[in-house]
Protein backbone atom coordinates (compact mmCIF):
# COMPACT_ATOMS: atom_id res chain seq x y z
CA UNK A 1 0.00 0.00 0.00
CA UNK A 2 2.50 2.19 0.53
CA UNK A 3 4.50 1.79 -2.69
CA UNK A 4 1.74 2.39 -4.61
CA UNK A 5 0.55 5.44 -2.91
CA UNK A 6 4.55 6.83 -3.09
CA UNK A 7 4.38 5.78 -7.23
CA UNK A 8 0.98 8.14 -7.59
CA UNK A 9 2.61 10.85 -5.70
CA UNK A 10 5.95 10.98 -7.99
CA UNK A 11 3.33 10.92 -11.16
CA UNK A 12 1.41 13.64 -10.30
CA UNK A 13 4.38 15.52 -9.32
CA UNK A 14 6.11 14.82 -12.56
CA UNK A 15 2.51 15.92 -14.28
CA UNK A 16 2.67 19.27 -12.28
CA UNK A 17 6.36 19.85 -13.49
CA UNK A 18 5.45 19.14 -16.93
CA UNK A 19 2.58 21.35 -16.95
CA UNK A 20 4.60 24.00 -15.26
CA UNK A 21 7.00 23.81 -18.08
CA UNK A 22 9.80 22.52 -15.25
CA UNK A 23 10.69 19.09 -17.16
CA UNK A 24 11.07 18.72 -20.93
CA UNK A 25 8.88 15.82 -22.25
CA UNK A 26 10.68 12.37 -22.74
CA UNK A 27 9.53 13.16 -26.59
CA UNK A 28 9.14 15.52 -29.41
CA UNK A 29 7.14 16.42 -32.04
CA UNK A 30 8.31 14.99 -35.52
CA UNK A 31 7.07 18.88 -36.90
CA UNK A 32 9.13 20.70 -34.14
CA UNK A 33 12.20 18.47 -34.68
CA UNK A 34 12.21 19.67 -38.79
CA UNK A 35 11.35 22.84 -37.58
CA UNK A 36 14.76 22.35 -35.38
CA UNK A 37 16.38 21.32 -38.46
CA UNK A 38 15.13 24.09 -41.12
CA UNK A 39 16.25 26.33 -38.52
CA UNK A 40 20.02 25.07 -38.18
CA UNK A 41 20.21 25.00 -42.33
CA UNK A 42 19.52 28.33 -42.77
CA UNK A 43 21.64 29.32 -39.66
CA UNK A 44 24.55 28.20 -41.33
CA UNK A 45 23.44 29.07 -45.18
CA UNK A 46 23.10 33.03 -43.16
CA UNK A 47 27.08 32.30 -41.64
CA UNK A 48 28.41 31.34 -45.32
CA UNK A 49 26.89 33.68 -46.98
CA UNK A 50 28.29 36.70 -44.37
CA UNK A 51 31.25 34.81 -44.30
CA UNK A 52 31.41 35.56 -48.17
CA UNK A 53 30.83 38.45 -47.73
CA UNK A 54 32.93 39.37 -45.36
CA UNK A 55 36.00 38.18 -47.62
CA UNK A 56 34.68 40.55 -50.64
CA UNK A 57 35.07 43.49 -48.36
CA UNK A 58 38.62 42.35 -47.70
CA UNK A 59 39.51 42.46 -50.86
CA UNK A 60 37.26 45.37 -51.68
CA UNK A 61 38.43 47.73 -49.16
CA UNK A 62 42.31 47.17 -49.44
CA UNK A 63 41.75 47.60 -53.47
CA UNK A 64 40.36 50.93 -52.23
CA UNK A 65 42.74 51.86 -49.38
CA UNK A 66 45.16 51.73 -52.27
CA UNK A 67 44.14 53.85 -54.94
CA UNK A 68 42.93 56.74 -53.14
CA UNK A 69 45.00 56.64 -49.53
CA UNK A 70 48.22 55.31 -50.78
CA UNK A 71 50.10 59.17 -51.47
CA UNK A 72 48.44 60.53 -48.41
CA UNK A 73 49.58 57.73 -46.21
CA UNK A 74 53.09 57.67 -47.74
CA UNK A 75 53.49 61.28 -46.94
CA UNK A 76 52.07 61.21 -43.62
CA UNK A 77 54.82 58.47 -42.54
CA UNK A 78 57.49 60.65 -44.10
CA UNK A 79 56.72 63.59 -41.97
CA UNK A 80 56.70 61.38 -39.02
CA UNK A 81 59.82 60.12 -39.74
CA UNK A 82 61.72 64.02 -40.88
CA UNK A 83 60.22 65.05 -37.60
CA UNK A 84 61.93 62.73 -35.80
CA UNK A 85 64.95 63.63 -37.77
CA UNK A 86 64.84 67.24 -36.92
CA UNK A 87 63.87 66.42 -33.55
CA UNK A 88 66.63 64.05 -32.54
CA UNK A 89 69.43 66.65 -34.37
CA UNK A 90 67.84 69.89 -32.65
CA UNK A 91 68.60 68.26 -29.60
CA UNK A 92 71.55 65.90 -30.10
CA UNK A 93 73.15 68.22 -32.75
CA UNK A 94 73.54 65.03 -35.20
CA UNK A 95 71.03 62.62 -37.49
CA UNK A 96 69.93 59.33 -35.64
CA UNK A 97 70.14 56.24 -37.55
CA UNK A 98 67.07 54.72 -38.85
CA UNK A 99 66.37 51.29 -37.35
CA UNK A 100 67.04 48.10 -40.09
CA UNK A 101 64.11 46.60 -41.65
CA UNK A 102 65.20 42.94 -39.61
CA UNK A 103 64.52 45.18 -36.55
CA UNK A 104 61.29 46.42 -37.83
CA UNK A 105 62.43 49.73 -39.49
CA UNK A 106 60.97 53.06 -38.57
CA UNK A 107 57.83 51.24 -37.07
CA UNK A 108 60.18 50.39 -34.52
CA UNK A 109 60.19 54.27 -33.41
CA UNK A 110 56.20 54.48 -33.79
CA UNK A 111 55.08 51.71 -32.50
CA UNK A 112 53.71 53.03 -29.00
CA UNK A 113 52.05 56.11 -30.52
CA UNK A 114 55.45 57.78 -31.11
CA UNK A 115 58.03 58.25 -28.46
CA UNK A 116 59.08 61.53 -27.10
CA UNK A 117 62.79 62.88 -28.10
CA UNK A 118 63.74 62.78 -24.14
CA UNK A 119 63.49 59.27 -24.21
CA UNK A 120 65.41 58.60 -27.44
CA UNK A 121 67.88 61.19 -26.01
CA UNK A 122 68.37 59.55 -22.60
CA UNK A 123 68.26 56.00 -24.41
CA UNK A 124 71.47 57.01 -27.02
CA UNK A 125 73.33 59.25 -24.55
CA UNK A 126 75.61 57.34 -21.40
CA UNK A 127 74.31 57.32 -17.92
CA UNK A 128 75.35 59.75 -15.37
CA UNK A 129 77.44 58.92 -12.65
CA UNK A 130 74.57 59.50 -9.73
CA UNK A 131 72.22 57.40 -11.92
CA UNK A 132 75.36 54.72 -11.92
CA UNK A 133 75.94 55.07 -8.29
CA UNK A 134 72.07 54.53 -7.67
CA UNK A 135 72.46 51.15 -10.18
CA UNK A 136 75.11 49.76 -8.09
CA UNK A 137 73.50 50.30 -4.59
CA UNK A 138 70.19 48.42 -6.30
CA UNK A 139 72.37 45.32 -7.49
CA UNK A 140 73.84 45.01 -4.24
CA UNK A 141 70.90 45.29 -2.25
CA UNK A 142 69.16 43.11 -4.09
CA UNK A 143 72.20 40.49 -4.24
CA UNK A 144 72.06 40.93 -0.42
CA UNK A 145 68.22 40.10 -0.28
CA UNK A 146 68.73 37.05 -3.29
CA UNK A 147 71.66 35.85 -0.44
CA UNK A 148 68.93 36.01 2.78
CA UNK A 149 66.39 33.93 0.73
CA UNK A 150 69.08 31.02 -0.12
CA UNK A 151 69.80 30.46 3.41
CA UNK A 152 66.14 30.14 4.03
CA UNK A 153 66.07 26.66 5.23
CA UNK A 154 63.92 24.61 2.32
CA UNK A 155 61.25 23.64 5.18
CA UNK A 156 59.45 26.78 4.53
CA UNK A 157 58.80 25.93 1.02
CA UNK A 158 55.45 24.99 0.04
CA UNK A 159 56.09 21.32 -1.11
CA UNK A 160 51.87 20.76 -2.13
CA UNK A 161 50.82 19.73 -6.02
CA UNK A 162 51.68 22.55 -8.31
CA UNK A 163 49.77 22.28 -12.05
CA UNK A 164 51.50 22.95 -14.75
CA UNK A 165 50.50 26.15 -16.96
CA UNK A 166 47.90 25.02 -19.18
CA UNK A 167 48.65 25.68 -23.14
CA UNK A 168 45.85 27.34 -24.26
CA UNK A 169 46.18 29.97 -21.50
CA UNK A 170 48.46 32.56 -23.80
CA UNK A 171 45.26 32.15 -26.48
CA UNK A 172 42.51 32.97 -24.43
CA UNK A 173 44.09 36.17 -22.80
CA UNK A 174 44.49 37.04 -26.57
CA UNK A 175 40.90 36.55 -27.16
CA UNK A 176 39.77 38.41 -23.58
CA UNK A 177 41.87 41.18 -24.41
CA UNK A 178 40.47 41.39 -28.14
CA UNK A 179 37.46 41.12 -26.19
CA UNK A 180 37.32 43.89 -24.03
CA UNK A 181 38.99 46.42 -26.40
CA UNK A 182 36.35 45.60 -29.15
CA UNK A 183 33.42 44.32 -28.08
CA UNK A 184 33.00 44.93 -24.34
CA UNK A 185 31.67 48.22 -24.58
CA UNK A 186 30.24 48.11 -28.43
CA UNK A 187 26.08 48.98 -28.99
CA UNK A 188 25.20 46.31 -31.49
CA UNK A 189 21.78 47.64 -31.42
CA UNK A 190 21.76 49.02 -34.98
CA UNK A 191 23.13 46.19 -36.29
CA UNK A 192 20.84 43.42 -35.41
CA UNK A 193 21.81 41.31 -38.38
CA UNK A 194 25.32 40.79 -37.40
CA UNK A 195 26.89 41.55 -40.45
CA UNK A 196 30.48 42.77 -40.90
CA UNK A 197 31.30 46.77 -39.57
CA UNK A 198 32.88 48.33 -42.48
CA UNK A 199 34.74 50.86 -40.86
CA UNK A 200 36.48 47.70 -38.88
CA UNK A 201 37.68 46.51 -42.02
CA UNK A 202 38.72 49.84 -43.52
CA UNK A 203 41.19 50.11 -40.28
CA UNK A 204 42.75 47.18 -40.59
CA UNK A 205 43.45 46.93 -44.22
CA UNK A 206 44.36 50.78 -43.85
CA UNK A 207 47.04 49.07 -41.38
CA UNK A 208 48.28 46.34 -43.61
CA UNK A 209 48.69 49.12 -46.42
CA UNK A 210 50.32 51.08 -44.19
CA UNK A 211 52.75 48.84 -42.97
CA UNK A 212 53.64 47.32 -47.01
CA UNK A 213 54.29 51.11 -47.55
CA UNK A 214 56.53 51.41 -44.69
CA UNK A 215 59.17 49.29 -46.03
CA UNK A 216 59.69 50.98 -49.29
CA UNK A 217 59.60 54.32 -47.42
CA UNK A 218 62.43 53.54 -44.67
CA UNK A 219 64.64 52.87 -48.10
CA UNK A 220 64.01 56.16 -49.28
CA UNK A 221 64.20 57.90 -46.18
CA UNK A 222 67.46 55.93 -45.58
CA UNK A 223 69.11 57.24 -48.60
CA UNK A 224 67.42 60.77 -47.78
CA UNK A 225 69.26 60.74 -44.02
CA UNK A 226 72.82 59.93 -46.24
CA UNK A 227 72.10 63.09 -48.38
CA UNK A 228 71.16 64.76 -45.22
CA UNK A 229 74.26 64.12 -43.29
CA UNK A 230 76.69 64.14 -46.49
CA UNK A 231 74.82 67.99 -46.44
CA UNK A 232 75.71 68.64 -43.06
CA UNK A 233 79.25 67.36 -43.28
CA UNK A 234 80.05 69.60 -46.37
CA UNK A 235 78.39 72.58 -43.75
CA UNK A 236 80.35 72.12 -41.04
CA UNK A 237 83.83 71.70 -43.57
CA UNK A 238 83.08 74.90 -45.22
CA UNK A 239 82.45 77.18 -41.76
CA UNK A 240 85.81 75.72 -40.53
CA UNK A 241 87.56 76.85 -43.60
CA UNK A 242 86.18 80.10 -43.34
CA UNK A 243 86.73 80.67 -39.64
CA UNK A 244 90.55 79.69 -40.73
CA UNK A 245 90.56 82.01 -43.49
CA UNK A 246 88.93 84.87 -41.07
CA UNK A 247 91.58 83.84 -38.32
CA UNK A 248 94.69 84.42 -41.30
CA UNK A 249 92.96 87.45 -42.69
CA UNK A 250 93.44 88.90 -38.83
CA UNK A 251 96.76 88.12 -38.25
CA UNK A 252 97.99 89.90 -41.72
CA UNK A 253 98.83 93.64 -42.25
CA UNK A 254 95.83 95.52 -42.59
CA UNK A 255 95.42 95.55 -46.06
CA UNK A 256 92.32 97.53 -47.49
CA UNK A 257 90.47 95.63 -49.91
CA UNK A 258 89.04 98.36 -52.58
CA UNK A 259 85.64 98.42 -53.93
CA UNK A 260 84.86 98.76 -57.67
CA UNK A 261 82.97 101.38 -58.51
CA UNK A 262 80.23 101.47 -61.39
CA UNK A 263 81.60 103.30 -64.59
CA UNK A 264 79.61 106.58 -65.49
CA UNK A 265 78.33 106.19 -68.73
CA UNK A 266 77.73 110.23 -69.20
CA UNK A 267 81.13 111.47 -68.13
CA UNK A 268 81.16 114.63 -70.40
CA UNK A 269 77.24 115.68 -69.77
CA UNK A 270 75.78 117.67 -67.49
CA UNK A 271 72.91 117.36 -65.76
CA UNK A 272 71.14 120.45 -67.60
CA UNK A 273 71.83 119.00 -70.70
CA UNK A 274 70.31 115.22 -69.93
CA UNK A 275 67.00 117.07 -68.76
CA UNK A 276 66.47 118.43 -72.15
CA UNK A 277 67.31 115.67 -73.78
CA UNK A 278 64.47 113.58 -71.72
CA UNK A 279 62.02 116.57 -72.39
CA UNK A 280 62.98 116.50 -76.09
CA UNK A 281 62.56 113.15 -76.17
CA UNK A 282 58.88 112.87 -74.33
CA UNK A 283 59.95 111.13 -71.51
CA UNK A 284 59.71 114.04 -68.79
CA UNK A 285 56.03 115.75 -70.11
CA UNK A 286 54.13 118.96 -68.14
CA UNK A 287 51.01 117.55 -67.23
CA UNK A 288 48.00 120.61 -66.98
CA UNK A 289 46.97 121.25 -63.47
CA UNK A 290 43.72 119.43 -62.93
CA UNK A 291 40.99 120.81 -59.62
CA UNK A 292 39.32 118.40 -57.79
CA UNK A 293 35.86 120.00 -58.87
CA UNK A 294 36.47 118.84 -62.53
CA UNK A 295 35.47 115.26 -60.91
CA UNK A 296 32.79 115.66 -60.09
CA UNK A 297 29.37 114.26 -62.00
CA UNK A 298 25.81 114.56 -61.79
CA UNK A 299 23.75 113.84 -58.67
CA UNK A 300 23.74 110.24 -57.50
CA UNK A 301 20.37 108.89 -57.64
CA UNK A 302 21.06 105.88 -56.38
CA UNK A 303 22.69 107.12 -53.10
CA UNK A 304 19.34 108.83 -52.33
CA UNK A 305 17.32 105.44 -52.61
CA UNK A 306 19.83 104.04 -50.14
CA UNK A 307 19.16 106.87 -47.81
CA UNK A 308 15.37 106.49 -47.86
CA UNK A 309 15.75 102.93 -47.19
CA UNK A 310 17.76 103.71 -43.77
CA UNK A 311 20.83 102.30 -45.63
CA UNK A 312 24.55 104.45 -45.84
CA UNK A 313 25.73 104.51 -49.78
CA UNK A 314 29.06 104.06 -50.58
CA UNK A 315 31.34 107.67 -50.48
CA UNK A 316 31.39 109.02 -54.02
CA UNK A 317 32.12 112.41 -55.98
CA UNK A 318 28.61 112.67 -57.47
Amino acid sequence: RGYITRRKIRKRVVEEMLLIGMLPPSTTEVSARLRAEKVKYQRHEVQSEYQKQFEESLVREKELVKRYETGQISEKIKDEIRTWYMAFKATTGKFPDLPSEDSGGSALIFSRGGIADSDIVSKSSAPSSKESKGKKEKGKKGSKEDETKKKKPEEDEDLGFKMAPSNFLADLMVCNSEYDELWKHMDESSNPLQTYYLDMVRAAKTAEVEAELRKIIDEQMRTELENLQAALDRDRAKKSKKAKKSAKKGRRSGKKSKKKREKDLTPDRTLESLFEELVANGIIKKYPETPIYAFCGERSYAAHDLREQGKDPLPSLG
